[in-house]
């Protein structure tokens, strides 16, 4: 338990300190192999409206933020309106495919090996200190803020507020 609280501080610690500029485009490879669990879908929406972008990279962390415990399953029913692009760089995609098969893990996920995400949109250039774990909300592929996915709830409310003003959009169309 002591593990998991100082776990969730240091990602909310991680996720506010820096911000790639906001109402920047992020360039979103598509030409990428996907690697999915047993059962998950293996489509990306590249060009949806609302999307949460991740960049991982698994050759220097543990897969742990994608686990059963950060209840992706519910993020997933909850918010089927928003797109979740996974960028998950390293060599093994075998090693990747079956620790996403034990977790269960709920989305498709691009198999970056020669971290061209992260090449293309210049995130070494970003003021963040852990630059293998980065996650931006986009509104039309432009970000427009970090996404705190180390603590659930507090994600799961940046998700309701983009619901929330799509919903108030549409009702101005009629």
């Amino acid at each position: 338990m002591v593990f998991l609280r100082s776990f969730y501080l240091i990602l909310f610690m991680f996720f506010t300190i820096a911000c790639k500029k906001a109402n920047e485009p992020l360039t979103l490879p598509e030409n990428l192999d996907i690697v999915t669990a047993k059962g998950s879908s293996n489509e990306i929406c590249f060009d949806c409206d609302n999307q949460v972008v991740v960049y991982f990279n698994y050759d220097k962390l543990m897969l742990v933020p994608f686990s059963k415990v950060f209840r992706w399953d519910e993020t997933k029913e909850k918010y089927p309106e928003i797109t979740f692009i996974f960028y998950f760089t390293g060599k093994d995609k075998e090693t990747l495919k079956k620790e996403l098969e034990k977790m269960s893990f709920p989305y498709p996920v691009l198999h970056d090996p020669t971290n061209s995400f992260y090449k293309t949109n210049h995130l070494d250039t970003t003021s963040l200190n852990n630059k293998h774990f980065m996650a931006y909300i986009l509104k039309h592929q432009r970000a427009k803020s970090l996404a705190n996915l180390g603590m659930v709830d507090l994600f799961h409310e940046q998700l309701d507020k983009i619901v929330a003003k799509e919903a108030l959009s549409m009702e101005g169309v009629n």
